[in-house]
């Protein structure tokens, strides 16, 4: 495994590329970096470079594309629809599904969600967890950037996409659930502290959405999301 540093460019034009800001400071600072070191850059949508240092400057490191490589978009692609939990649930949650693998994160409002943003803490909210989402993928070298965005659970229940809700009431176990052909989308839905309405999990259904149960205990919601995922993960050989 390439050990060396892992950063995201926002645009990558020609052999030379900077590294600008608090990436820059930290391979100056941090690490120590000298000209000759190589570092690994990526644009966030499968391409990634090995590159070496050209100069270092306290904010701007200059890097020289050495060779160059295209990373296929991870199968399936797994959305996480995620009710409001309370207090900093949300950074652990974004965290963590990055670092599994999911490919979006979609925070909703819950009829039962103790939480409600309003238009001014939602746009915070999800720029916060947007960085939150680049620091993970840089730390687990993911090649795709994820989304973290806010919206009501919306998908499609046809044309091979497979969506689940985790309900305390399904009989369903998750992995009866999962084809064996692997689809090519997947969106889990997961709830707030105090589950969803009948209404909700009706609607869901009415959508498309196949209510499935976890395992034989109530898991919080922070916990159920990176469980459901991960394991949906493992089952299509993306985990493990």
């Amino acid at each position: 495994m390439d050990h060396s540093p892992f950063f995201f460019a926002t645009e990558i034009v020609g052999e030379n590329i900077l590294i600008e800001g608090a990436d820059a400071r930290h391979l100056s600072v941090v690490r120590r970096a000298k000209v000759g070191d190589g570092v690994t850059v990526c644009d966030g949508r499968g391409s990634v470079h090995r590159c070496e240092i050209v100069s270092i400057k306290d904010v701007v490191v200059e890097v020289r594309r050495v060779s160059s490589t295209y990373v296929e978009r991870p199968s399936p692609r797994l959305t996480v629809f995620q009710a409001l939990p309370k207090g900093s649930k949300p950074d652990s949650i974004v965290q963590k599904l990055v670092e599994v693998g999911v490919e979006r994160i979609v925070l909703f409002k819950a009829e039962r969600a103790a939480v409600r943003w309003d238009e001014r803490s939602a746009a915070r909210n999800i720029e916060r967890l947007q960085l939150i989402a680049l620091q993970a993928a840089k730390q687990s070298r993911r090649t795709w950037l994820p989304e973290v965005e806010l919206g009501p659970p919306t998908f499609q229940g046809s044309d091979g996409h497979l969506c689940l809700v985790a309900h305390e009431g399904s009989d369903i176990p998750l992995r009866q659930a999962l084809p064996k052909d692997e689809p090519p989308t997947i969106s889990l839905i997961v709830g707030p502290e105090g589950g969803f309405t009948d209404s909700e999990v009706d609607r869901f259904v009415a959508s498309g959405a196949k209510q499935v149960l976890l395992g034989p205990h109530i898991l919080r919601t922070e916990t159920a999301a990176i469980v459901c995922a991960s394991l949906v993960l493992f089952f299509y050989g993306a985990l493990g």
